[in-house]
C-alpha cells in the first residue's frame, strides 16, 4: 500500500487525507461520428455516453440549491502519475454548516479497506458498493466527521464531510448528513462512470 498523500482543507484547516495506489488505466470513450443528412441530428449521433462525473461542473444547480449548498472556492486536482483526483468543496447553510468534499479518485475500496481495516463498513448506495471508514477517528469518534467513499468504474467517489459542534448542523449526526448528500448526488453520476 502506498503512502497517505495529506491536502488542507481551506474551510476549517482539518486536514483530509487521500490514498496512494497502484495507477488505474482509464478507460477511454469514443466519439460518435456522424454523416451530413439534411435531417436535424439526433442525440444518438452528436453526444457520446458520458462516461465519467465532474463533481465540481456535474452537479446541478436545483440540487445545490435545494441542499442548501454553495461551491466554495476553485476545484482542486492532483495526478502524480499513481493518483489522480479532482473536486470540489462545498459549504452548507452560508458557511454556517457543515461543509463537504467531493472528489473523483483513482483510489479503490479495496485500497481503502486495506488502509483503514478497523473503521471500513461496506455498505450499498443507489445500487453500488460504497464504504464508511475514519480518516481522523477522534474526529468521528465526536460526530465532527464521517467519509464515504463509493466505488465507480476507475476508482471511487470520496464524500468527506466536516460538521462542527459549533455549527447550525453541529446537533445532526455526520453520517446521517453524509449519507443524504451521498444518495442525493448518486442519480447524477453516469451508471457507466
Amino acid at each position: 500500500m502506498g503512502t497517505a498523500i495529506v491536502k488542507k482543507n481551506a474551510l476549517r484547516g482539518r486536514r483530509s487525507a487521500l490514498l496512494v495506489g497502484p495507477a488505474l488505466v482509464a478507460c477511454a470513450v469514443g466519439a460518435c461520428s456522424t454523416t451530413p443528412t439534411d435531417s436535424p441530428p439526433t442525440p444518438a449521433t452528436t453526444v457520446a455516453a458520458k462516461a465519467d462525473f465532474d463533481p465540481c461542473s456535474d452537479l446541478p444547480a436545483a440540487y445545490l440549491q435545494r441542499e442548501g449548498l454553495k461551491r466554495l472556492g476553485e476545484p482542486e486536482s492532483l495526478d502524480n502519475g499513481t493518483l489522480k483526483t479532482h473536486g470540489c468543496a462545498y459549504i452548507s447553510h452560508g458557511g454556517l454548516g457543515y461543509d463537504v468534499r467531493i472528489v473523483r479518485t483513482t483510489t479503490t475500496l479495496d485500497q481503502i479497506r486495506a488502509k483503514f481495516p478497523d473503521s471500513y463498513r461496506e455498505e450499498q448506495f443507489s445500487g453500488r458498493r460504497g464504504a464508511f471508514y475514519s480518516l481522523f477517528p477522534r474526529q468521528q469518534d465526536r460526530g465532527e466527521s464521517c467519509v464515504v467513499n463509493v466505488e465507480t468504474r476507475n476508482g471511487s467517489l470520496e464524500f468527506d464531510l466536516s460538521n462542527s459542534k459549533s455549527t447550525e448542523t453541529g446537533n445532526i449526526d455526520s453520517c446521517a448528513l453524509v449519507r443524504n448528500i451521498v444518495t442525493g448526488v448518486l442519480p447524477y453520476v453516469p451508471a457507466e462512470a
